[in-house]
């Protein structure tokens, strides 16, 4: 999904769609979703949530309470994480 934003992004709505059609959606279960006031809550409320720990994008991990956000390669985590294990 991140790697396809590109393509996606313009058109947020149809792409999503496509995706979720992909992953086994439905035009009816994609839409049922996408209008569910319940699911948008929750995911407001998350991200209210995360706008409190300073979080502005995604992907964002906390490691030992630094903050590490963007396109972070396995080598560069293991870089940061190999010294805290000892």
């Amino acid at each position: 999904m991140f790697k396809t934003q590109q393509t996606w992004v313009p058109n947020p709505l149809e792409g999503l769609k496509a995706i979720a059609l992909q992953a086994g959606f439905t035009e009816e279960t994609f839409m049922a979703c996408l209008n569910n006031k319940d699911v948008a809550k929750s995911i407001m409320d998350e991200r209210t949530r995360g706008d409190g720990f300073g979080i502005t994008g995604i992907p964002t991990f906390f490691i030992n309470g630094e903050r590490y956000s963007g396109d972070y390669t396995f080598d560069a985590m293991k870089k940061i994480i190999d010294p805290l294990l000892g």
